[in-house]
């Protein structure tokens, strides 16, 4: 009887797939991490008014914009679906400038089509590796391990301080091309000959942790 029962809920289900163009499917929130030289996952948070369930994905490359493309089966049922999903994407180049697009889309009763009258939403991403932490679409920054640690001053012409010792400094422009490097130990570091513009800083705090913040040459 249960077997019945259940085949009855799966036949429904499958029978009443969202067919509306509403747009019921909506990106809360994705992060990024840089798991390998070569690899990213992608954390990516969906909220939909109605039962929905994660199908698929599929990757599209085009030059340094990478589109990652994810499909959700919908249903006429209220009941509110709130889905996080982990996605793993090859980088083409361990140190280079990309923007990271994500497009969520409904299913239909021929499969995923990804056709542009099934999007639900999408959001872009800007991010340059390598890079340390987690880039977050929620605040489009890097949230570091050590936020107490403070950087001045910020925009800068000559010395950085930090507010307590680091070591292992290294920054690197947009481009990814790393333009100073040290592993001494210290307090401050000489920025003077950079040109102006903007630059990630990474380095290991007094508790070993690897943080990295953005600074401004001027």
């Amino acid at each position: 009887m249960k077997k019945i029962y259940l085949l009855l809920i799966l036949i429904f289900l499958t029978n009443n797939k969202l067919q509306s163009q509403d747009k019921n499917l909506f990106i809360k929130d994705f992060d990024i991490t840089q798991i390998s030289e070569n690899q990213l996952n992608v954390n990516l948070k969906v909220y939909s008014p109605d039962l929905a369930d994660y199908n698929e994905f599929i990757i599209d490359y085009s030059g340094n914009t990478i589109t990652l493309k994810v499909c959700y089966d919908m249903y006429f049922i209220p009941a509110i679906s709130n889905l996080e999903n982990d996605f793993q994407i090859n980088l083409p180049s361990p140190i280079s400038n990309y923007t990271l697009k994500v497009e969520i889309y409904r299913s239909t009763s021929q499969g995923c089509l990804y056709q542009a009258s099934l999007m639900q939403d999408s959001a872009t991403l800007d991010f340059t590796t390598p890079f340390t932490g987690t880039i977050s679409l929620s605040t489009n920054d890097i949230k570091n391990d050590d936020k107490n640690l403070i950087l001045y001053p910020n925009p800068v012409k000559d010395i950085l301080h930090f507010s307590e010792e680091v070591s292992n400094v290294r920054i690197t422009d947009l481009s990814g091309k790393v333009v100073k490097q040290t592993s001494a130990k210290g307090e401050s570091v000489d920025v003077s000959k950079l040109p102006k513009g903007n630059y990630l800083l990474s380095f290991n705090s007094k508790t070993g942790s690897i943080s990295t913040k953005k600074f401004i040459k001027k």
